[in-house]
């Protein structure tokens, strides 16, 4: 499987798991997950929606292990963010605040980014164009909007 089939198969499977959720199936999702553990087991994003599937069903331990590895495989949040927010209330305390911190961070620099953006386009008076044109760099800047820009 190329990586590009690859990254398309995991897209698809966050997207189904999340519904799942979103739809108060948690089970739906963990065996969706469980099914295509091997594939992705080494992904901090397919790591990071397990552990959420097993907060959802209320097993804290599971999500705690899968959560943990998902920070050890992107500890700067390159590939996202939320991992950090559930491990930071699951540990509580302060390496929870640390945790917790890492995501806040995170996402201020993603603000940052788009605000940056969005000024140095701003003198362009076709807003479309210039959406457009911003989405496509952060999507180049930034992995973890890239995905949010592509669901």
């Amino acid at each position: 499987m190329s990586q590009i089939d690859n990254e398309e198969l995991l897209g698809s499977i966050i997207v189904e798991s999340s519904n799942y959720i979103s739809q108060s199936e948690p089970e739906k999702s963990l065996e969706l997950l469980l099914n295509n553990f091997n594939n992705f087991e080494n992904n901090a994003i397919f790591l990071q929606t397990l552990g959420e599937a097993y907060l959802e069903l209320g097993d804290v331990e599971k999500a705690y292990d899968f959560l943990i590895k998902a920070c050890e495989l992107d500890p700067t949040g390159s590939k996202s963010v939320e991992k950090f927010f559930y491990l930071g209330q699951i540990i509580g305390g302060l390496d929870g605040l640390n945790s917790l911190k890492v995501g806040v961070e995170k996402l201020m620099s993603q603000l940052n980014l788009i605000d940056d953006l969005k000024a140095k386009h701003s003198n362009n008076n076709n807003n479309n164009h210039n959406e457009q044109e911003i989405i496509l760099e952060i999507s180049n800047q930034d992995e973890s909007l890239k995905l949010l820009v592509n669901a």
